[in-house]
């Protein structure tokens, strides 16, 4: 692969996060359109270049453009240079419908490409912080780069986002429809035939330098005449779905620095409750007692200020001092001729 190939696969995989703003009809979604049918033509041209010259080898998945509003075009590649078999051809560009579900979770098909959402603020507007929608839209844009992923969104301003979200932005574009300036109406400007744009190159993306260190604002403008036919003004996006309320389910782990203090405390009780329970045993068989309800050494064993329950000390007296268990009249009852485990000076024989 050439030097310019390189290049022109490294500027089409980059991560670059961009927000256009602006009030509502001052050409937003017209800017966006004709960014998506740039895309459009330049990723086909890129696709069909490496499966066709190249090979796959390093570009594994197709690029794609990815919208959560449909945009299709019939497109010429010779008409941008195409010299290959077919390239006279028409052939129709489309962006794939986004699936906001999919973008969260990281699907495997959303690699490759750029993700281009209108009207963000229905996903991610930080008075509806509870919907999770901005928190996992800020995790997203922290890894955009390892699927060579980028995104481009455009709402009416940028106050309503949370700062963190900003902090993630590498250029923000306003948007003022040319038609209302004075410079408009003095040149018969129609609505929406022209945008005035002012950048601001907040990561230093564009320039090298951030907005914050030079305070420039880079001024352009966009004529959106030929882009107005590509996309539906009127198109609805469908608000049961951007409303949606996403929970975020997270591993729970405890940090405990008291957990080695806890642990003796822990281990200092049971000591003194099985020195407790041995003491005890050792002074039934002193007394010659064979047989004993269990609800009767749970007692004592409370009178001594020790509490434990009757299933915990079952257990304990079965492994620990071979003491079997029965239930004799409805009792549960537990037998002392086979006692092991007793402290040596109250270690008596017991008859069978």
């Amino acid at each position: 692969m050439n030097k310019l190939e390189y290049q022109l696969l490294r500027k089409a995989r980059r991560r670059e996060i961009d927000l256009i703003t602006g009030a509502s009809g001052a050409g937003k979604s017209q800017l966006m359109t004709g960014l998506i049918a740039k895309d459009l033509m330049r990723y086909h041209l890129i696709n069909t270049a490496y499966h066709s010259q190249i090979g796959t080898y390093n570009l594994p998945k197709p690029l794609c453009v990815w919208s959560n509003y449909p945009i299709s075009f019939w497109y010429r590649p010779s008409d941008d240079g195409a010299a290959w078999a077919g390239a006279r051809k028409l052939v129709l560009l489309e962006t794939k419908q986004l699936d906001v579900e999919q973008l969260y979770t990281f699907h495997p098909e959303m690699r490759e490409g750029k993700v281009y959402i209108d009207e963000l603020d229905l996903l991610a507007d930080k008075q509806d912080w509870q919907n999770g929608g901005q928190k996992l839209l800020m995790a997203i844009l922290r890894q955009l780069r390892k699927p060579h992923m980028s995104m481009t969104a455009a709402l009416q301003s940028e106050s309503w986002l949370n700062p963190r979200f900003l902090f993630h932005i590498d250029v923000v574009v306003g948007c003022r429809d040319a038609a209302v300036t004075a410079w408009g109406q003095t040149n018969s400007v129609d609505d929406g035939d022209m945008t005035f744009l002012s950048l601001r190159d907040r990561s230093g993306l564009l320039t090298g330098y951030t907005f914050e260190e030079t305070g420039e604002v880079i001024q352009a403008w966009f004529r959106g005449k030929a882009v107005q036919k590509l996309y539906d003004t009127d198109y609805e996006f469908d608000i049961a779905n951007s409303m949606v309320s996403y929970g975020i389910k997270r591993k729970r782990k405890e940090i405990n620095f008291f957990h080695a203090e806890e642990e003796q405390e822990a281990q200092d009780s049971a000591d003194l409750r099985n020195t407790a329970i041995a003491s005890m045993l050792a002074g039934y068989v002193e007394q010659g007692e064979t047989k004993l309800k269990i609800s009767s050494m749970v007692l004592d064993l409370k009178n001594k200020g020790i509490t434990t329950k009757r299933t915990e000390l079952l257990e304990h007296l079965e492994t620990v001092h071979n003491v079997a268990h029965y239930k004799a009249m409805g009792y549960e009852m537990i037998k002392l001729t086979d006692v092991t485990n007793l402290p040596k000076a109250k270690r008596k024989a017991v008859a069978k």
